[in-house]
């Protein structure tokens, strides 16, 4: 956005300023938030599951919530909202994400009870001469989308209990977490880490009962560029990664998809790592503690600890 100072008393000439697009949508956040929420009303009567496309990006897929869940080995992609927190509400910013949901919906969940699909995002800009404004709604389909009411509990049992039972049942699971620094990642994983422990030894209840695990080998490590470094070493110690095993890994026959028993034949060793055998959840809290406390920080202007490293 440019704009013009008008020549002071002194007989100043008149100058332009410049503002990024972030400072732009601070200046225009009423009329925004105005435009959003208009979006977000205009819909709120709307079923999640019924909701016309116009071609736009806009409604979300009405297939969406019909479609057949990942196959054994696949990967499903969950999205969590975080509410906006009062200094970003103090330096202007505004919510501009919606997880559709009805009213008489529980957070998260669509109308009926059924859990949500989609997130839409209200891009706001500034067209190209910098004085007209527009909202564009872009709809993304995913596995499960969890709106800002719902509780670090109901993402547990979606995201992260079929990994824990599958664990306990012989299988592999792999759970990764990406979003900015500031999104909430820590606040959602401190929850799950701490649900998924004490699940591990207690074991798993329900229709199909899993007995929790007697013991428990943790690896705890650091990769930050190209480099690889041991938490549970006092010293930080450098680690190889080496790929044993193989097979058909990931690849289709034309039987059919590889039987999940496959991904067992590819196992990575960690050459060089501490990893200790642990038989309570005490114990492997004390570990992934001491471990955390060696990652590799560094201050930011959302996070004063924030990782920089995975």
């Amino acid at each position: 956005v440019v704009t013009k100072k008008a020549a002071g008393a002194d007989g100043e000439k008149p100058t332009r300023q410049m503002f990024d697009k972030r400072e732009s949508r601070r200046m225009n956040a009423k009329p925004f938030a105005a435009a959003v929420q208009r979006w977000r009303n205009k819909r709120a009567t709307e079923s999640c599951a019924n909701a016309p496309g116009d071609g736009t990006g806009v409604a979300p897929d009405a297939n969406a919530l019909d479609r057949p869940e990942s196959p054994p080995g696949g990967v499903k992609v969950y999205v969590r909202k975080r509410p906006l927190f009062a200094h970003e509400q103090a330096r202007g910013e505004f919510d501009c994400v919606t997880v559709p949901e009805c009213a008489a919906a529980s957070a998260g969940a669509a109308p009926g009870g059924r859990p949500s699909r989609t997130v839409v995002i209200h891009n706001c800009q500034m067209r190209a001469d910098l004085k007209r404004m527009f909202v564009k709604h872009s709809a993304f389909d995913v596995s499960r989308a969890f709106g800002e009411k719902c509780g670090s509990a109901e993402v547990y049992e979606t995201a992260a209990a079929p990994m824990v039972a599958g664990a306990l049942a012989g299988r592999v699971g792999a759970l990764f977490m990406y979003g900015q620094t500031g999104s909430g990642k820590t606040h959602t994983m401190e929850h799950l880490e701490k649900t998924a422990m004490e699940a591990l030894f207690r074991g798993v209840a329900g229709s199909s009962p899993l007995k929790g695990a007697a013991q428990i080998r943790v690896a705890y490590f650091e990769i930050a560029g190209k480099k690889c470094t041991d938490l549970l070493s006092p010293a930080r110690n450098d680690i190889a990664l080496k790929e044993v095993g193989g097979g058909a890994i990931g690849v289709h026959s034309a039987h059919g998809s590889v039987d999940p028993s496959e991904y067992r034949k590819l196992d990575v060793q960690l050459i060089g790592a501490c990893e200790p055998t642990v038989r309570s959840v005490s114990e492997l809290e004390t570990i992934v503690a001491a471990g955390k406390a060696r990652r590799a920080t560094s201050a930011t202007h959302c996070n004063a600890a924030s990782s920089r490293s995975h």
